[in-house]
């Protein structure tokens, strides 16, 4: 059974990961990668913003059934750092792979 999902999903990975014949120089290997980073930065930040939505989640969840909002950073700001400074270092993890 073949959905219109899965073969939408499959067309566009098979676009992200495969890489055709061509010049092995460092060059044109630096460049297929660049041209994929705004996929893996609109990827990594989906899961991001999932992940805090969890978090938060859970954190109020906590604080209305057990008083203390487990998981949520004290002040909150520094929930904001951390997201900035990981979408900055996956992106010089990006770069050095």
């Amino acid at each position: 059974m073949n959905l219109p999902v899965i073969q939408t999903s499959k067309h566009l990975l098979g676009r992200l990961f495969t890489r055709s014949v061509g010049s092995t120089r460092a060059v044109a290997v630096v460049g297929w990668w660049e041209v994929r980073r705004v996929a893996y930065n609109l990827i990594v930040g989906a899961v991001g913003i999932g992940s805090a939505g969890v978090m938060v989640a859970i954190a109020f969840t906590c604080e209305s059934r057990g008083g203390a909002p487990i998981g949520l950073p004290d002040p909150p700001i520094f929930a904001v750092v951390g997201v900035l400074l990981y979408g900055l270092l996956a992106n010089v993890c990006y770069t050095g792979g």
